[in-house]
């Protein structure tokens, strides 16, 4: 289990009244650091389609720290031993780390109750 994600979720439904049928939908994204430029899209085109029920899972602190300051929806997850700010070139030991662990936790938000869109960060709505 995943420390205050559960919190998180219910507060980002209760802050901006997600009214049904979505009450239970929450978009997932990840990024780290050097993927920001790429959230800050996707969550620009979120305000502009109104979609409010979405979390940004940041996989590293100094990209946190640039969401909450953007009062981007963020939760924080962090491995230290695989992550780190800096973009993964494909098939590196990093770049597999993070591919497996989205799944996982997608699964936790699932086992919580929830609905789930996964979308990259580098979509466009």
């Amino acid at each position: 289990m995943l420390p205050q994600l559960k919190e998180t979720i219910i507060s980002i439904f209760k802050e901006n009244q997600v009214a049904p049928p979505f009450q239970n939908t929450i978009i997932v994204s990840f990024c780290n650091y050097a993927f920001l430029d790429f959230v800050y899209n996707l969550v620009h085109c979120f305000t502009k389609l109104k979609i409010k029920n979405y979390i940004i899972v940041a996989l590293d602190d100094k990209s946190h720290k640039a969401l909450l300051q953007r009062e981007i929806n963020t939760y924080l997850f962090q491995k230290e031993a695989y992550y780190t700010e800096d973009a993964e070139n494909f098939g590196t030991v990093g770049f597999k780390a993070i591919c497996n662990e989205k799944p996982f936790l997608v699964y936790e938000i699932i086992t919580l109750g929830f609905d789930v869109v996964w979308t990259d960060s580098d979509i466009v709505w």
